[in-house]
Formats: C-alpha cells, sequence, structure tokens
C-alpha cells in the first residue's frame, strides 16, 4: 500500500494506510450527507451474510448489528467490522472470443460488454473532493456507455468494498442512487436481495478478504456465476453485471459491465 501512494508527503503522514484515510472519507461523507456509523455498520452486515455459504471466502460468519456497531475502533469512524482483511489467495478466469468460448464450454456465455478505466490526482493534496470519486463517475460513465446501458439496467454489482464507507460512496458515483443517498440506500435494504441492485453478492471484500491483485477477478467469477445463473445466493433474472475496483489513493477505478447476452 505504501507503493501505491505519494511517498514524500501521504506515505510519511500515514496516508499509505488505507484506514486513516478511509476514516477521512466517512467524515467527510457523515459530515455533508448524515451518514450515519449505524448505515456503515449495515454494509458489514449485509456483506458477511452474504459471505456465510462462501467456502472461498475468509470469513464466514454472519454478524450483528449490535456487534458491528460495538466493535472496536480502528480509526474512527472506522471500527474492526468496517474494514477488511489483507488475504492471501489467487483467482484466474478464461477470457476467450465468443467462437472458442462456446468451442470450450457448453455452459451458458458470460459476455464483457463495456470496460472503463480513470485514474486522478493519486496524491492528497491533489484530491478536490475526499467523498465523490470523481475518477469512479468517469470510468463508470465510460462502461455504461460501451456497453449501451444504463445503472438503472444492473441486475447484480460488485464493488470495492475495503471499507464500509467505500461501498456507500460507489453505490453513489455509479449512479445506483442520488449523491449523499448512499447510507439511506443499503439502510433501505436497496442493495440487498431483493433490493435495486444487489451489491457484494459473494460477501465481498468484508467478507472474502482482499488479495489485491486476485479481487478483480474474483469480483468477475462472481458476476459469471450469477449470469449463468449458478451463484450460491442467486439474484434471480439477472443478466446485466457491473464490477467495480480501485487502487491507489482512491485515484485508479475500474468497471466492466457484463451481460447474459453480448448486446
Amino acid at each position: 500500500e505504501l507503493a501505491s501512494v505519494d511517498h514524500d508527503w501521504d506515505g510519511t503522514q500515514g496516508l499509505g494506510l488505507p484506514p486513516p484515510v478511509f476514516s477521512a472519507v466517512a467524515q467527510e461523507h457523515m459530515k455533508l450527507y448524515g451518514t450515519t456509523e449505524e448505515q456503515l455498520a449495515m454494509v458489514s452486515v449485509k456483506n458477511r451474510r452474504n459471505g456465510l455459504n462462501n467456502k472461498k471466502g475468509q470469513y464466514q460468519e454472519a454478524i450483528t448489528l449490535e456487534q458491528a456497531m460495538n466493535a472496536r475502533a480502528i480509526v474512527r469512524p472506522m471500527k474492526l467490522f468496517d474494514c477488511c482483511p489483507v488475504t492471501d489467495g489467487a483467482a484466474a478466469i478464461i477470457l476467450a472470443a465468443e467462437e472458442k468460448a462456446k468451442y470450450l464450454t457448453d455452459k451458458p456465455l458470460v459476455y464483457i460488454r463495456g470496460t472503463g478505466q480513470a485514474t486522478l490526482h493519486n496524491m492528497s493534496a491533489n484530491m478536490a473532493n475526499w467523498s465523490t470519486w470523481e475518477s469512479l463517475k468517469i470510468a463508470a460513465k465510460q462502461a455504461y456507455a460501451k456497453a449501451g446501458v444504463t445503472a438503472k439496467d444492473v441486475n447484480v454489482a460488485q464493488t470495492h468494498d475495503c471499507f464500509t464507507i467505500s461501498e456507500i460512496i460507489e453505490t453513489e458515483d455509479l449512479g445506483f442512487c442520488e449523491k449523499g443517498e448512499g447510507g439511506p440506500f443499503v439502510q433501505a435494504g436497496q442493495s440487498d436481495f431483493g433490493g435495486q441492485v444487489p451489491i457484494n453478492t459473494d460477501g465481498g471484500l468484508l467478507s472474502c478478504g482482499h488479495p489485491f491483485g486476485a479481487t478483480g477477478i474474483r469480483q468477475g467469477i462472481e458476476i459469471m456465476h450469477q449470469l449463468r445463473g449458478d451463484a450460491v445466493r442467486q439474484v434471480e433474472g439477472a443478466r446485466i453485471g457491473l464490477t467495480h475496483n480501485l487502487s491507489g489513493f482512491i485515484a485508479a477505478h475500474t468497471v466492466l459491465i457484463y451481460g447474459r447476452d453480448l448486446a
């Protein structure tokens, strides 16, 4: 993590370590939009529940809202269950052209319909707004346009929930809800099964852990299962999926749109 941020200023001030950074992000979001610690905790409760039967996840235990709220502080308002663990792990997928894929498998194909990637700032001094991630909005706009869909068309999503505040902001900046409404969105169950768009259906980073390079591939594998209809926890009728990954000082964002159909 220290290698991904500015060495001269951010790293020496402790901002190369994620909890202090996302603590500052959470504090700003709370100040601007009234987001609560309880809403943050609800993200972790949901994702730990989603990962309950994920045999490849680091944590396969559900937690209660009370446990999440009363957990020891890491960097306030981030508590223990607001933070994902760094994990050993690996993941792999097979990418192939359509005709080759049909030759390799008789299972339903899942298509990558659009991608977007953007990087801005990469150090705290150049980050214009800590609670709105402009590079994510740019990447999402690119991916939606290439895929010919909008946020409203997405049936299931995997986002980079390294911290609970991350998923809340990602929910907003991916366009699933209005800016500032990420907290109420999770509180109303809109990011859960039966809601507008189930997010991190395999438990996300908060449940699976974060083996860095393997995380994006793990997200793609879950979306593949969701769109094929054979996920451990299945979103019924899912045909459009999304994955989102971030890196650096919340600076680099990648969004992929997947489809059960090519177009």
